[in-house]
């Protein structure tokens, strides 16, 4: 096990009856739009968008793929305003989160430059978890 998780492990302290599961996001390699689909390997020089808690693995993500990119980080649940918006039309190509293209989309001015990026979340031991569910529900 990873010194990670065995810390938090061992900070969380489960009791015997607790089972925990560790999970981790995938990233699609594709970005995706209204009308079309691109290859991440397609694209640079764009502008990622975000109002996520924690933008941090996404654009590290971006990094290790050695994209060129701007990042116009805003808080977690932003309401984009008008300003905002004009803002970000001034790009040529805009990527964000899932989360955030849908409360985007329905602006007319992004609607050709606006992807986001899809992620797939991934359960370690699977099976196990699986499993812990069906026991739980008696199915």
């Amino acid at each position: 096990m990873k010194p990670k998780k065995t810390r938090f492990l061992k900070q969380i302290n489960p009791k015997g009856n607790q089972s925990v599961f560790f999970s981790t996001i995938d990233y699609s390699n594709e970005i995706i739009s209204a009308k079309s689909k691109k290859s991440m390997d397609s694209v640079n020089n764009f502008t990622l968008v975000t109002g996520i808690a924690n933008a941090n693995p996404l654009v590290g993500f971006l990094k290790k793929k050695n994209l060129q990119f701007e990042h116009l980080n805003f808080s977690d649940h932003h309401e984009f305003s008008q300003q905002d918006i004009l803002e970000i039309n001034k790009r040529d190509l805009i990527i964000t989160t899932e989360k955030d293209f849908m409360r985007l989309k329905d602006h007319v001015v992004l609607k050709d430059k606006l992807f986001y990026l899809p992620i797939k979340v991934r359960i370690g031991n699977e099976a196990a978890v699986n499993k812990h569910i069906k026991d739980f529900v008696k199915v």
